[in-house]
């Protein structure tokens, strides 16, 4: 320890906090809590720190500090600033509706017409994990990791779009009846035959 923190900080307090707040252009409360931050540094690491340097070791632990917390700040939306912004928040529904729980069934559907090798790294993938731990978890090299993602992934595609071919397919087929229809429809009314 310095020795008498309390008449070094009732000393320096308020230089630091000017210092800080001239090098970081951050909100009041950023600023103290940086300053806050160094003397509690000081006090802990005190031993370490040149008596005759504690002002400049202070304000540089409290600068460093105050730019993380402001980097920390702008990084995270706060979400009584986005309900003052927006006004009111839309919290989504946390069940899916039916469209959507009809996609999921088709995409649970896609991923069961895959190899079990494939799947499993499917499922590991998300649930999270990268690809050096599918590695690890499995006994296979990253490379395979990767290349039995890639295969999965392109052959989900391609089920994608037969069942998008498909789906056009129907329709096209449901319009050629709509148009049969229709003309039979027309040949009736035209020979006067109604229903």
């Amino acid at each position: 320890m310095l020795g008498d923190e309390a008449q070094l900080y009732h000393s320096l307090a308020a230089r630091l906090e000017q210092t800080v707040r001239i090098q970081v252009h951050a909100p009041r409360e950023v600023i103290e809590d940086a300053c806050h931050h160094a003397w509690t540094q000081l006090i802990n690491h005190g031993d370490r720190v040149n008596r005759d340097a504690t002002f400049s070791w202070l304000a540089t632990t409290a600068i460093r500090h105050a730019w993380k917390l402001n980097r920390r700040e702008r990084r995270e939306l706060s979400l009584e600033a986005a309900a003052d912004e927006l006004g009111e928040l839309q919290i989504p529904s946390p069940s899916p509706g039916p469209p959507e729980r009809l996609e999921f069934r088709e995409q649970l559907g896609q991923l069961a017409e895959l190899p079990e090798r494939q799947r499993r790294f499917i499922w590991l993938r998300a649930a999270g994990l990268t690809y050096v731990e599918m590695a690890a978890y499995t006994g296979d090299t990253v490379r395979t990791v990767d290349r039995q993602i890639v295969r999965a992934t392109e052959r989900i595609r391609e089920l994608e779009a037969g069942r998008l071919r498909a789906e056009q397919a129907l329709e096209r087929g449901r319009a050629h009846a709509g148009r049969q229809f229709d003309e039979r429809r027309r040949s009736f009314e035209d020979r006067g035959l109604e229903r």
